[in-house]
């Protein structure tokens, strides 16, 4: 069999550069970014609560994250307490990175907020009091406790 026979009888490949594909486990941004109404069915409603602190002063998360006239994004805060509100249409696979999205504030392993890890500076995160290095990749659930903490390494 000659080498044009053999590239004849492979399969044709489409490109998939060119299109959008949903990763899976992530929420649609224009699932994300879409108001729903306050009369709407929710299919999915929990409460994490979420802490920042950065060298020992904690953080304030601002009211109104998500809020808007035309009806609040699924994931939202109502005040400063830390509480994010997951009010949904439908059940997704909401993660920590969504609010962090929706917030418009980078948040992964090597950056919260403005910061970034490097030699003297680590992000850690906790979850329930247990460590985790889910970060933005962590689901969220009711009645979770995440803490996210920014620190000075201090060498020795």
């Amino acid at each position: 069999m000659t080498r044009m026979e053999r590239n004849s009888r492979r399969p044709n490949l489409e490109s998939l550069e060119s299109r959008e594909l949903l990763t899976r486990g992530q929420v649609p941004s224009s699932f994300l970014f879409t108001p729903i109404p306050e009369t709407a069915q929710l299919a999915e409603h929990i409460h994490p609560f979420l802490t920042i602190v950065v060298d020992g002063q904690q953080q304030t998360i601002p009211a109104g994250i998500g809020l808007g006239p035309n009806g609040n994004l699924p994931i939202h805060t109502h005040d400063n307490s830390g509480i994010i509100h997951v009010e949904s249409t439908a059940v997704q696979p909401f993660r920590l990175r969504d609010f962090f999205t929706i917030w418009g504030q980078r948040f992964d392993q090597k950056h919260l907020l403005n910061l970034t890890a490097d030699r003297k500076h680590r992000i850690t995160m906790t979850v329930d009091g247990r460590p985790s290095n889910a970060f933005g990749n962590l689901p969220l659930q009711n009645l979770q406790d995440i803490v996210i903490r920014y620190v000075t390494v201090r060498r020795r």
